[in-house]
């Protein structure tokens, strides 16, 4: 007996180091992305200059502490995942694990809690959070070289195909609802219009990285 507690440990932790290093993988991926879009659309160093919106852009978007706060979440995730197994209808768990993962959340963050909408925006949050842990979890059970080894193992290709639509629909359902509720997003009303046009380019860039990460792990 353990014996086998101990190997199921190593596969966890093994299993575990493979997802974080691809999330933090992807999250930088994500970064430089928006760091060039941003530079093009105020014309690279010359805007970054003369147009103070840009600095504030990249305060928002990837800053330093964004970063870390992202960062953060993926090991909360990660962590709660490692400890689901008996927890599944455990509500007290779930509360613990998803305030913590909504308190380092970037946007929620930015959001009026006292709006009347930002229950129904948490809810969202805490919708794709709980997807994601119970999948992570999944993961978690299995062996692997790598990450693609680890996700083929895991999940066949309909099965990743169907995750990744219903993250990428959680998702920009929670942003149309954040961009079209008002005042529910704290920002300045000068800068509006340039963080919805980066938003949405951050969507579109997930949701392409979701359907090449498919290709990649099962390319026929």
């Amino acid at each position: 007996m353990e014996d086998q507690l101990k190997k199921s440990k190593i596969i966890y932790t093994e299993s575990k180091q493979i997802l974080r290093k691809q999330l933090i993988y992807e999250l930088e991926l994500g970064y430089k992305n928006l760091k060039k879009k941003i530079n093009r659309l105020y014309n690279g160093i010359k805007g970054f200059l003369f147009n103070p919106i840009i600095g504030v852009l990249y305060d928002w978007f990837i800053g330093p502490d964004i970063k870390k706060d992202m960062i953060t979440q993926i090991d909360i995730m990660l962590d709660a995942a490692e400890l689901l197994e008996g927890n599944e209808d455990n509500q007290e768990f779930w509360e613990k694990w998803t305030t913590e993962y909504c308190n380092n959340d970037p946007w929620l963050k930015r959001c009026n809690k006292s709006h009347p909408a930002y229950p129904e925006v948490l809810e969202m949050f805490w919708q794709g959070y709980h997807n994601s842990v119970v999948e992570f979890y999944k993961c978690l059970q299995v062996q692997a070289n790598d990450y693609v080894d680890l996700s083929r193992k895991t999940f066949t290709k309909e099965e990743l195909t169907r995750n990744f639509t219903e993250s990428l629909r959680i998702t920009k359902e929670t942003m149309e609802k954040i961009i079209n509720t008002k005042k529910l997003l704290q920002i300045p009303s000068w800068l509006r219009k340039d963080v919805i046009k980066i938003m949405r380019i951050g969507f579109n860039y997930a949701e392409k990285l979701a359907w090449d990460k498919i290709k990649m792990i099962y390319p026929d």
